[in-house]
């Protein structure tokens, strides 16, 4: 059992692992041992593969200070962390589940799409305004939790995100630009040229809403402007997105 400041840390089995560290599940104890409420994930930094790790410890470092720097309802938030252990780590919410295994389930209604997606947009729009790019949006990176017996929405997975603020960004991995993100959420502009900005998470947000099926005619145009292929045909914000959801006659729900 660890220590980390009021808190007893008790590691669970490992619940993922990938090329960059692990995720295991762990409880929260007082300094007195008594349970903390909620269910906890720990991510750890722990590669296994060959890589410059003082560079991606960086980055690791830099995806847990903008995360939890962009504090919201609909963003998966922060409870503990420790960036100067050997292998840096820090904890989370345990999820449900991510909102792609519910769309491969097939579970969701319609009334149930709208409300993710009102939530997801709420969240990147909040990211943007925060002044990052966040570079991997996909239903993967979406998180399902149960918040005082409401079901929430919230984005994850800051390991790509990009500060657009000139000072204080620095491009770590410039080298893996070009492979940054998931192919099917990519833009073309990513592509082509490795150009992150806004437009190209609204491209992402475009696919996502792809991905969720809705079967609704309103959406379409929505959906089509939010993907378009040059830049001055697409949504320029998240804001633009939201203003247009909310004028859609989805009919009888």
């Amino acid at each position: 059992m660890e220590e980390r400041g009021s808190f007893l840390i008790q590691p669970g089995g490992r619940i993922g692992n990938g090329a960059f560290g692990y995720v295991e599940h762990v409880q929260l104890l007082t300094l007195s041992k008594a349970n903390c409420s909620g269910n906890y994930a720990r991510k750890v930094f722990s590669p296994s593969i060959n890589v410059d790790i003082v560079s991606f410890k960086k980055r690791f470092r830099k995806e847990v200070i903008s995360q939890d720097t962009c504090r919201h309802k609909n963003v998966a938030p922060i409870y503990l962390c420790n960036l100067e252990a050997e292998n840096p780590w820090f904890i989370m919410g345990l999820a449900i589940q991510d909102l792609q295994s519910e769309i491969d389930s097939k579970s969701l209604s319609l009334s149930d799409k709208i409300k993710i997606l009102n939530m997801i947009l709420s969240g990147i729009n909040h990211i943007h305004k925060k002044g990052y790019i966040h570079r991997d949006i996909k239903p993967n990176n979406i998180l399902k939790y149960l918040d005082n017996n409401e079901i929430i929405y919230k984005i994850s997975d800051f390991g790509l995100i990009k500060n657009t603020n000139p000072k204080e960004n620095t491009e770590i991995l410039t080298a893996l630009n070009v492979v940054m993100g998931t192919d099917t959420y990519r833009a073309p502009e990513i592509i082509y040229s490795a150009k992150y900005s806004f437009q190209s998470d609204v491209f992402a947000l475009g696919m996502l809403m792809k991905a969720l099926k809705f079967e609704n005619a309103s959406i379409e145009p929505v959906i089509k402007k939010s993907t378009e292929f040059e830049l001055e045909n697409r949504y320029n914000t998240v804001e633009e997105i939201i203003e247009d959801i909310a004028e859609i006659n989805w009919g009888q729900i």
